[in-house]
């Protein structure tokens, strides 16, 4: 005897879960809708009242306009800055290598020293504050 075949993919589109077709269910389209609607009527709404650039450019001129030109000449001065840097100019290098050392006669740098002759600079240094060398 003959048995009647089933269709498998729907049986197994069941058993699983699978959507049988591949549009999204209505839920979501209603969620999407409900999201997307009132931002598109806002930004018709509001488009026809927005600034052209020029407008907002000129506002921003009247209120902020010595911020402005204080950022822009901060701007063009570490543009000039960094172009001395890459450019070798000794008075330059000498300004960097004083920022560096801080005014200081040496260089700046005051972190631990974990070199090969780390136990005696650390020794010397305790023992020119006074400290015990005992450690």
């Amino acid at each position: 005897m003959v048995q009647p075949r089933v269709r498998v993919s729907k049986v197994r589109s069941r058993q699983h879960g699978i959507p049988e077709s591949s549009s999204p269910p209505q839920s979501q389209l209603v969620h999407g809708a409900v999201m997307l609607i009132p931002g598109v009527l806002l930004y018709a709404v509001m488009k026809p009242y927005q600034k052209s650039d020029e407008e907002k450019r000129k506002v921003l001129e009247e209120k902020y306009g010595t911020m402005i030109q204080k950022s822009r000449e901060n701007r063009e001065a570490m543009q000039r800055h960094f172009d001395a840097m890459k450019s070798g100019d000794p008075a330059q290098d000498a300004r960097v290598r004083n920022l560096l050392k801080q005014g200081k006669s040496s260089l700046a740098r005051q972190h631990a020293y974990h070199g090969p002759d780390a136990a005696s600079a650390a020794s010397s240094t305790a023992s020119s504050r006074g400290g015990d060398t005992s450690k």
